[in-house]
């Protein structure tokens, strides 16, 4: 059932319509937060949906400080190595570099890559 709620989402921001995601993941992570705990893996992927399309919507800065915040969280729950505490590492690395620091982006990136390939494999 959640995946088709988070394709809603998705597919709502992917038609231009950022807004409209932004809001439905605000609501899905209040329902997530409420229903299954902070520390549920649901609750954090919406929260970790709702920071993206934030970003996406031209929030950078209120996403980059919920990315960072999400990342600590899933570091503990979920795990340094975790795929999802891997990947709210890469988007802020991408933030890093929409924000104008292009080769901070780029020792974040690598920094990733390393951790991803010793976590996941090179496969």
């Amino acid at each position: 059932m959640h995946a088709v709620l988070y394709r809603t989402g998705t597919s709502l921001g992917e038609t231009g319509q950022i807004s409209a995601a932004r809001d439905h993941y605000q609501h899905i992570t209040n329902t997530a937060t409420a229903r299954l705990g902070e520390k549920h893996p649901d609750t954090l992927t919406a929260q970790s949906n709702l920071a993206l399309w934030r970003g996406q919507r031209g929030d950078l800065t209120g996403s980059a400080e919920s990315f960072t915040d999400l990342h600590k969280r899933m570091a503990r729950v979920l795990g340094r190595n975790h795929r999802d505490t891997l990947n709210v590492q890469g988007h802020l690395a991408a933030l890093r570099g929409q924000a104008g620091d292009p080769a901070g982006a780029a020792e974040d990136f690598a920094a990733l890559l390393q951790r991803m390939v010793k976590a996941l494999g090179k496969d």
